[in-house]
């Protein structure tokens, strides 16, 4: 068998029960503008036809590889992508998602000129059920110069690994990888490349497309799952404080911490929220955040110090009329 050179991107595409979306997913990749790449296909254990596709998508294109591991996760899947990835850059799909035919040029020939460890894209948000598309992220978050997440924090609201690529040294340098076993695997990967990395690209344009309200995903979960972010957060604040990360890290940990812990708050049903905050209560508090927020909202900061702070029973009371006085456009005092 020849040696497999290096391509210029290595795509992880971890693969459990998506036989549905499997085949718009792997021609998405395979019809790039950019040639050369390869296609891991990590497959987490499907049950459904899953297996036989990525079998035949093997046979039909030596650029995608196969490889088959237990039940693990998408974090233990992904991570065995890693561990065999050849490319220069590392990109990730999820098998129920797609991507732009010109997605793997425009961000290659973006982190490559700038030399920068990570080249983020924007998404189009899909809606199956009515075929609707939006443009997730705001348009004033993009600039056409490289940064530092310092410099432009509002990064850190988007933990998604898919929209992004990754300089494959830079996450062997930093032992960058995935967790194991826990809901929120991606996010500890996104925070920790982009408070290590040295320089930060982006492109406006929405080149990946999630998909939104898929029965089964990850991301459609709710419930005792989420309460994972708290392991996540945990070992992500240990890693990064080990790395002697300085001023950046210390000053926009509070609030991205503050942020997730409301973001899956909002997530939970109603009888898992006291429990919830109970927990958060334990991790956070309010102390630390700043005066001035850089990646809160000034009103997000104002809700986090109320669900720290307060009862859970008056927590919910405000935030109930809060809600309301918004619906009707016009904010109560409180």
């Amino acid at each position: 068998m020849a040696q497999r050179t290096t391509p210029k991107i290595s795509v992880i595409v971890p693969v459990f029960n998506t036989a549905k979306y499997l085949h718009e997913c792997l021609n998405s990749v395979l019809s790039q503008t950019l040639a050369d790449f390869e296609i891991i296909c990590v497959d987490n254990g499907s049950t459904d036809s899953s297996l036989d596709i990525l079998k035949e998508y093997v046979k039909l294109d030596d650029r995608v590889r196969l490889i088959c591991c237990p039940q693990g996760g998408t974090g233990a899947a992904r991570n065995e992508g890693l561990q065999a990835a050849l490319g220069e850059f590392i990109a990730f799909v999820d098998s129920d998602d797609y991507i732009s035919p010109a997605m793997l040029e425009l961000m290659y020939q973006k982190i490559l000129k700038s030399d920068s460890d990570i080249c983020i894209c924007n998404i189009d948000l899909y809606y199956p059920l009515d075929g609707r598309h939006q443009v997730h992220l705001p348009e004033t978050w993009f600039c056409n110069d490289s940064f530092s997440i310092d410099e432009r924090p509002h990064f850190l609201r988007n933990l998604t690994i898919a929209n992004k690529i990754f300089r494959h040294a830079f996450l062997r340098a930093r032992e960058i990888r995935f967790p194991t076993l826990t809901h929120h695997e991606d996010q500890q990967f996104v925070i920790k490349a982009l408070f290590c990395a040295q320089s930060i690209v982006c492109r406006s344009e929405p080149l990946y497309t999630y998909r939104k309200q898929r029965a089964g995903s990850v991301s459609e979960h709710r419930g005792a799952r989420l309460f994972d972010i708290f392991l996540v957060l945990e070992e992500t604040c240990r890693q990064l404080e080990s790395l002697r990360l300085g001023h950046t890290f210390q000053s926009l940990w509070p609030e991205v911490q503050a942020q997730r812990l409301l973001q899956i708050y909002a997530m939970l049903p109603i009888p898992l929220r006291r429990r919830f905050l109970r927990d958060a209560r334990k991790l956070s508090s309010t102390q630390s955040l700043p005066v001035s927020p850089r990646l809160l909202s000034r009103d997000e900061l104002h809700t986090f110090k109320s669900m720290i702070r307060l009862p859970w029973i008056l927590h919910e009371a405000k935030s109930r009329i809060l809600w309301i006085s918004q619906a009707i456009g016009r904010r109560l005092p409180l």
